[in-house]
């Protein structure tokens, strides 16, 4: 209901009959549609990690460019297989953070420049979640014609982004 309404639009009494279920029973589990979202979250994170772990056991052996190619290509497989996960991105969040997924480029950054200090490793790979959380709504917002342009554009931006913060000591760069 979410993925097909959004989550404004999507009521608990749809969500409930979706399922199958009463709405008591519904809201027995979820006491809230905000409820709801955390769950799916909290699924789609896992999921996410999962598929995330090919990309951090190659890490080591993986060039920048390569690294920013799979991290997009892993958003996109993902993307595409979850219809709902578009919708949450215009649900409130009640947790804030890159999470996980910023620790892993934050693990990649500095084993590519282990001089790094890690507040600064860790606030780079931050921003550079922020720029794929942009390319996921781009590239769920583009015609199908245009994505593989968005998808260009992305890792153009990404790996520009990374190659600029990876140069030691460039311009007070940490």
């Amino acid at each position: 209901m979410i993925a097909e309404h959004g989550y404004e639009a999507a009521t608990m009494t749809e969500i409930a009959g979706r399922a199958g279920a009463s709405i008591g029973s519904l809201y027995q589990f979820f006491p809230s549609k905000q409820a709801i979202v955390q769950a799916l979250r909290a699924r789609y994170r896992a999921e996410f990690a999962e598929r995330w772990q090919p990309v951090g056991r190659d890490a080591d052996r993986l060039n920048l460019e390569q690294f920013t190619g799979r991290l997009i290509d892993v958003a996109i497989l993902f993307i595409d297989e979850h219809p709902a996960f578009g919708a949450l991105l215009d649900a409130p969040r009640s947790v804030a953070g890159a999470g996980p997924m910023a620790q892993r480029v934050a693990e990649f950054l500095t084993n590519k420049r282990p001089r790094m200090r890690a507040d600064a490793a860790t606030r780079i790979a931050g921003v550079a979640v922020h720029i794929v959380r942009a390319f996921n709504r781009a590239w769920l917002e583009s015609p199908a014609t245009e994505r593989p342009a968005v998808k260009r554009e992305f890792r153009a931006v990404l790996l520009c982004y990374l190659s600029g913060r990876l140069i030691p000591n460039a311009a007070g760069r940490g």
